[in-house]
């Protein structure tokens, strides 16, 4: 198995110079039961997330109606406010690696595009939008559907 990741660089990167950088979106976790605020190796996990994700070149921080913890600088967003850009939806005791987000912010996606990001367990974890419309209240996760015969 391979560790990380190769982040390659090519012209596709500059024809989405228009796009403007993701914002990370923190959410409450329904099914968590341990606290989000409680540190590991020093530090909460969001808190973590947040400092990578801006690190990548996310725009921002926000937090959902509900968010227990509260990385520094967050911005918190009632549900219904629009946004219109580019986002990664997390649950606030969630894990992405820095490479990834890295990748999110140098390949964005489509306006209409997203895809889910799920756990070890299969669980979804996070969702990335081309374009967040507005602040979402739950995770919109991202089914593949196709047109079967018949």
């Amino acid at each position: 198995m391979r560790e990380g990741f190769e982040i390659v660089e090519t012209a596709e990167a500059e024809a989405h110079a228009h796009v403007p950088p993701p914002v990370l979106v923190i959410l409450p976790d329904p099914e968590a039961t341990l606290d989000v605020r409680r540190p590991v190796l020093g530090r909460p996990l969001v808190d973590r997330l947040a400092r990578a994700a801006l690190d990548a070149g996310f725009a921002g921080v926000l937090m959902g109606a509900g968010t227990r913890a509260e990385p520094p600088g967050a911005q918190e967003l009632a549900t219904g406010e629009p946004l219109d850009r580019p986002a990664l939806i997390v649950y606030e005791g969630s894990g992405v690696h820095p490479e990834l987000l890295r990748l999110m912010v140098a390949h964005p996606l489509e306006s209409g595009d997203r895809y889910t990001l799920y756990d070890e367990a299969g669980r979804p974890t996070a969702v990335f939008s081309g374009r967040l419309r507005q602040m979402p209240s739950v995770l919109p996760i991202t089914s593949l559907r196709r047109n079967m015969p018949g």
